[in-house]
């Protein structure tokens, strides 16, 4: 053969997925705005903790340093930011540069003294995109150039309203769900899920390629048409593309296209975190081509709502997931979701790619296995698995804001209702008495409006509301009868 004669070599689906390294991936670690500004801020991935602070007092404006001091280990997200920009740790006063992890104060050394090299903090790279804050702990020379990028996020005719939701659920187990589409119907009671379904004439097209700025991306199409669903009436014949998107390890992408323009006027995007086995950090955004955005708490109550619909089904799968790549890993076993799940959808080709990658990538994760007794947890009862306050809104502060602004309001239409009835003791009147008391009573209702709002925010999916939604099922979906 002619040396010089160049030889393409074509890669296999599983080729690409054994190239694929978690150590050259940038990792989002929450939305900015819900991060708080000029303070120190503990975020964890893959079971290792850093500390992000941002704003106009830290010196670089954003920041991100391993969580512990050099000198005692300590947590530097429990210090402060110094008045000169510094990140400070509260047990003994070392202060740190936050770009570069350089100690620039130990404060017990003697006068003239200069703190060594090997005192030094460990800076990591981090960068802000379409409102995110990424991270790359393992590559300090990282280019964000590598991030991946959804193009209509960063088109300002565009709106983006943002959701973040820490979940008792493992990464492999979220990654699986969102790209199944066949569970809609039935756990959220979603015509809208059958769009992105297949079937026998509606077949899945599933693609696995690395594109020219090296991202790794699984993706599906199918004809956006009713397939579960489908009426015999429905006209069908100019429905658009309905498209899913996995760019490894992070970013999901799901909406409608045009087939001819490749346009669309509304997606939703999933930014996931792997923090460590069993949890993960869900970040959402709606993206629409409107002229103002989804007010976000509005958009917090939906989504809490609909999240909540599988988020224990997904729990008490958990077990089973993770108990089985426990026992292969120990077993030096291959991991094969084939032998775990029974595939029978046509919707399922993708999932059976989405399965293929987790099981080559999986074991190559970083500190996936550090604690492996973590895998062998029960399922977690179903108050902790659904607690939104504890998984969202403490970690959100706009709906900690609104949850404070409705608590506030209740008590004031409660202590102005108690006085106007009350006032009521004081007027013969009677025309007077019944003015009076119809707004104790609007403002009594309102009190209840607020705190139902509130409710929104905390622990509410019960069994009993489980089996109401359960019920809706039918209005949704009739078995086709053979």
């Amino acid at each position: 053969m002619d040396e010089n004669v160049e030889v393409e070599v074509v890669k296999t689906r599983d080729d690409l997925f054994q190239e694929f390294d978690w150590k050259k991936q940038w990792y989002p670690i929450g939305w900015a705005r819900d991060i708080p500004q000029n303070k120190p801020t503990k975020i964890t991935l893959f079971d290792e903790d850093y500390v992000v602070a941002h704003g106009d007092k830290v010196k670089g404006g954003l920041i991100c340093l391993k969580d512990a001091c050099p000198h005692r280990l300590a947590a530097l997200s429990e210090g402060r930011i110094t008045p000169d920009g510094l990140v400070q740790c509260a047990y003994h006063g070392w202060a740190f540069d936050g770009q570069s992890g350089k100690t620039e104060l130990i404060p017990q050394l003697p006068e003239g003294s200069e703190p060594d090299e090997s005192a030094c903090a460990q800076s990591v790279k981090i960068a802000e995109k379409m409102g995110l804050f990424w991270i790359n702990p393992y590559d300090s020379s990282a280019s964000e150039e590598s991030i991946p990028v959804v193009n209509e996020m960063m088109n300002p005719d565009f709106k983006i309203t943002p959701n973040v939701r820490d979940l008792p659920l493992d990464y492999s187990v979220l990654v699986e769900n969102i790209m199944d589409p066949d569970h809609g119907l039935f756990a959220h009671q979603s015509v809208a899920f059958d769009m992105y379904s297949a079937s026998k004439d509606h077949p899945q097209d599933v693609r696995v390629t690395k594109d020219d700025k090296g991202f790794l991306r699984v993706f599906a199409r199918v004809n956006s048409t009713k397939k579960l669903t489908a009426k015999g009436d429905d006209d069908q014949s100019n429905a658009p593309y309905a498209t899913q998107e996995f760019i490894p390890p992070s970013t999901i992408q799901i909406c409608r296209r045009d087939p001819k323009t490749e346009e669309t006027k509304f997606m939703t995007n999933f930014f996931l975190v792997p923090t460590r086995a069993g949890e993960t950090r869900f970040l959402s955004c709606a993206v629409a081509k409107l002229p103002f955005a989804v007010p976000r708490t509005l958009s917090h109550i939906q989504l809490n709502n609909f999240l909540d619909q599988d988020t224990y089904l997904l729990a008490t799968e958990q077990p089973h997931v993770l108990r089985n790549e426990a026992e292969a890993i120990s077993n030096s076993q291959s991991l094969d979701r084939r032998k775990m799940y029974k595939y029978r959808s046509p919707a399922e080709r993708l999932l059976l790619c989405v399965g293929r990658f987790l099981d080559i990538s999986l074991p190559k994760m970083p500190n996936r296995y550090s604690n492996m007794v973590r895998m062998l947890d029960p399922c977690p009862p179903r108050t902790k698995v659904l607690d939104r306050y504890e998984q969202h809104t403490k970690i959100c502060p706009d709906s900690m804001n609104f949850v404070a602004r409705l608590q506030k309001f209740s008590k004031t239409m409660k202590l102005a209702s108690f006085a106007l009835i009350f006032a009521t003791l004081g007027f013969e009147n009677i025309t007077t008495k019944i003015s009076l008391g119809l707004w104790a009573i609007t403002f009594y209702s309102m009190k209840w409006a607020a705190d139902s709002l509130r409710a929104e925010f905390y622990f509410k999916h019960t069994e009993e509301r489980r089996d109401v939604e359960l019920e809706r099922i039918d209005k949704v979906f009739t078995p086709k009868m053979s």
